[in-house]
């Protein structure tokens, strides 16, 4: 039993028993026994005798509550549902029983749970802020995109102080391929927490989106002097690089890139793109071949493989890769 969980279960009860005065030094009742061996640790005794006080007077509310958060703060969350769920029609308890339902939804995984909740308490205030910013971050992860937009809009409005929120909507835009955009809020993100790595890792990719190769190379080597092992952002360095025409600094990096992760595909093929630029193509088929392999689903791979192919006159491996390709394309 972990100390901590006994702490939160006897506050709970002596919050109960200043409220309602459910204490009696005698413990006559099915209740005060209940609560006697809740204060006492004996959880399997405390569950078993408020259920059944409870089975006799359905009506009490106060004990429910609180049985309901100790199953809630002791993870035994499938009995804490099934009383936040009589709590919630009680106009007193409506409000908190809706946000320990959407804790749990969320704790659980259980979408529709935490839906029903988070709508319950947008209808009781559609300013809610922690409503709105769980919606958003819901419908995030489990890809609702488009959904998970004015949720996130309504947090930057409640909070315009909050720099996650800001990072929030940026990566919403970013996973609907709207990268341009993720410029303006990853920026108000950046003005409130000016040392945030992640808003300025996801502006230097934004910038190079949008065409802004400088501003891209500011923001990647910003990372870079503060967390050189940021690969990710090396890349996108790299791929500005190219953009502003420094083939051969592109190079450097993303062959550091390559050294560190020598799985990195999206690496390996912008390497591949690089030596064909600068005249190196030759080299460009044994450096990919290991990966084919592993994705042979990969047309971008495949391509690449297929012209190096051809540009050392393998006609038979041209051959299989122009095979290859064709049975991926949809027909």
């Amino acid at each position: 039993m972990r100390r901590s969980t006994i702490v939160v279960a006897t506050l709970i009860l002596l919050t109960a028993v200043a409220a309602f005065f459910f204490w009696e030094k005698t413990a006559d009742s099915v209740r005060d026994e209940g609560l006697l061996a809740l204060r006492r640790g004996n959880f399997r005794k405390a569950f078993l005798q408020l259920e059944r006080h409870l089975a006799n007077e359905r009506g009490d509310d106060a004990t429910r509550s609180m049985l309901a958060d100790v199953y809630r703060d002791r993870q035994e969350f499938t009995r804490a549902v099934v009383h936040y769920q009589v709590l919630k029609d009680v106009p007193k308890f409506h409000e908190p029983s809706l946000r320990s339902l959407a804790a749990i939804g969320i704790m659980t995984k259980e979408t529709t749970l935490v839906e029903s909740a988070l709508r319950g308490l947008i209808r009781i205030d559609p300013d809610d802020y922690a409503a709105n910013l769980a919606f958003a971050e819901l419908y995030f992860d489990i890809g609702r995109l488009q959904d998970a937009i004015p949720f996130a809009q309504r947090c930057i409005t409640a909070r315009p102080d909050r720099a996650q929120s800001y990072l929030l909507f940026a990566d919403i835009l970013g996973d609907l391929n709207r990268d341009q955009e993720m410029v303006a809020p990853l920026e108000a993100s950046i003005r409130l927490d000016p040392e945030n790595m992640t808003a300025h890792a996801n502006l230097a990719y934004a910038h190079l989106s949008a065409g802004n190769t400088s501003a891209s190379m500011r923001q990647a080597e910003w990372c870079l002097d503060r967390q050189p092992d940021l690969y990710s952002v090396r890349l996108i360095l790299a791929k500005a690089l190219r953009d502003d025409g420094d083939f051969n600094l592109a190079l450097q990096h993303v062959e550091t890139v390559i050294t560190a992760e020598p799985s990195n595909l999206d690496a390996a093929l912008f390497e591949a793109d690089l030596l064909v630029f600068i005249g190196k193509g030759s080299a460009v088929y044994d450096k990919l071949i290991g990966f084919y392999e592993g994705h042979a689903d990969d047309r971008q791979l495949i391509n690449h493989l297929m012209r190096a192919a051809a540009a050392k006159g393998d006609t038979q491996k041209l051959h299989e890769f122009r095979e290859r390709l064709s049975g991926l394309i949809p027909k």
